[in-house]
Parts: C-alpha cells; sequence; structure tokens
C-alpha cells in the first residue's frame, strides 16, 4: 500500500504548494479526521496573515471544525473511543462550556496530528506546510511561506477539496462501509450507500476529484472548475460510458477500483 501512495504523491510532478497540501489529504493515512480539521484551521490562520500559531490559537477553529462534523457523522475515526471527541461531543451537546472545549482541544486535540501532518506513504511530503514550535516560543506551530501562498491563492479550492474528503471519509465510517462503497447524491445532496449492480452518479464528487487531478482535465488538460454556476463546470465521467449498458457489451459498467481512481472529470 505504501508503495502504491507513493506513486501517487509523484505524479504531483509540479511540486506546488497546491499539490503537496492536496497529496496530504487525499493520499495520507485516515485513522481520524484530525488531519482534515488541521488542514482547514491552518488555511484559516494563514489566510489572515499570521505566521505563528500556538496550540490556543489552534484550538478555536481546529475544535469548530471537528464540532461541527460531529454533529453530521458521530463517528470520526476508526479508534472506538476518544476523549477529545467526547468532549466535542459533550459540547455539542450543551454540557460543557466553550471554555472547557478549547482547554481540552488544547491538551488533548494535537496529540498526533501534528507529528503526523506530512506524513504520506512511507515518508513526508517535499514541501511543509507548518514547522512543530510546540517547545519552542509560539507554543504551537509557525506556518511556511508555501501555506501562506497557498492561503492568499487557493484557498477556496483547496477548502472545497478537503470538506469533500472529509465528507466521503466520515460517512464511511459511520455507516461502516469500505470508501468505494460511498457515493454522494447530487440531487439529494448528501452520501448514499451504493447498490450492487446500479449505476453510480458521480457528479458529486468534483471537489475531490479536483484534487486528485490537480486542477486539470485528464483529456485536454486544461483548467477545470467546480463552481456549479461557472459556464466551465468541469463533467464527470465513468471509466465506462453509459451507452456500453444500452448496447449490452458490457455489464459491469462501475468497476471495483477505488472511488478516486474509478472515475475522472
Amino acid at each position: 500500500m505504501a508503495d502504491f501512495v507513493d506513486t501517487q504523491v509523484n505524479k504531483f510532478i509540479d511540486v506546488t504548494p497546491v499539490n503537496v497540501m492536496r497529496a496530504v489529504v487525499l493520499f495520507g493515512r485516515n485513522a481520524a479526521s484530525y488531519k482534515f480539521a488541521l488542514a482547514k484551521s491552518i488555511l484559516e490562520i494563514g489566510a489572515q496573515g499570521t505566521t505563528a500559531a500556538s496550540l490556543s490559537d489552534l484550538a478555536i477553529p481546529y475544535s469548530h471544525h471537528v464540532c461541527e462534523h460531529l454533529k453530521i457523522a458521530d463517528r470520526q475515526g476508526t479508534s472506538g473511543r476518544s476523549k477529545f471527541l467526547d468532549t466535542c461531543r459533550e459540547f455539542n451537546a450543551g454540557t460543557l462550556s466553550h471554555e472547557q472545549l478549547l482547554a481540552t482541544t488544547e491538551r488533548l486535540g494535537f496529540e498526533n496530528v501534528i507529528d503526523a501532518f506530512h506524513i504520506v506513504g512511507s515518508g513526508e511530503v517535499s514541501k511543509r506546510m507548518f514547522t512543530d514550535d510546540r517547545k519552542g516560543k509560539s507554543k504551537g506551530i509557525i506556518l511556511t511561506d508555501d501555506l501562506l501562498v497557498l492561503a492568499e491563492g487557493s484557498i477556496e479550492v483547496v477548502l472545497g477539496e478537503i470538506e469533500g474528503r472529509w465528507r466521503l471519509v466520515e460517512t464511511a465510517w459511520d455507516i461502516g462501509v469500505a470508501l468505494d462503497l460511498i457515493d454522494f447524491d447530487h440531487s439529494l445532496e448528501s452520501f448514499v450507500a451504493v447498490r450492487k449492480n446500479e449505476r453510480i452518479n458521480v457528479t458529486g464528487a468534483r471537489p475531490v476529484l479536483n484534487g486528485y487531478q490537480k486542477g486539470h482535465c485528464f483529456y485536454c488538460y486544461r483548467p477545470i472548475s467546480i463552481d456549479a454556476k461557472s459556464p466551465a463546470l468541469a463533467d464527470v465521467d465513468h471509466v465506462f460510458p453509459h451507452t456500453l449498458q444500452r448496447k449490452n457489451t458490457l455489464r459491469n459498467l462501475d468497476d471495483s477500483r477505488p472511488l478516486g481512481d474509478r472515475f475522472f472529470a
């Protein structure tokens, strides 16, 4: 698996900040949703022009994102229990104050995610979004120039991709199925479990696919849009076209590869 991930990351030949962040979010190991929450938090802090963020600074957006996603899907990781997630649940239930939430987030919320954030496959990505300064002056992290460039130029696109990937992963955890059995129903605006032998609607997966494809079309490599109001909104195709089903040429139009590899825009 590590070799596969390394190969996927190496496809990001143009090692720009946006592509490195995509590698972290799309190909990083997902044992919990903390990497998604941290990615969104550092982008939002970076957009304010801040270079140093203490754990108390990070705790504000970080806990907010986790709490909001717990309202959507209670399962936010593969582990059975988490004191930090329990604290977020208590805050959502109104039995814990915001000050208590932030204090617990600062103490427990960053135990592993800061160390693991840049690890993809068997090693670390080539550009860091931040450096660990928990034992230094800031008592947190120092945002890199690459992160600040990303936050200034491509933040909305990347935030959308992070959110799309987060929703995909948490939905799979929440209903207890593999990621390749989850899809987004665009008409219902919700994720659904894919039934066998039924054609999968893939247009709702544009934000996730945009990251895998580095913002370009597989066919002509022109920039693609995921803005629903844009006249250049990207189409999403299955690996095998619908016409094959009508002609009875191929019965299984949706192959068994992972969601990100099964179709393309």
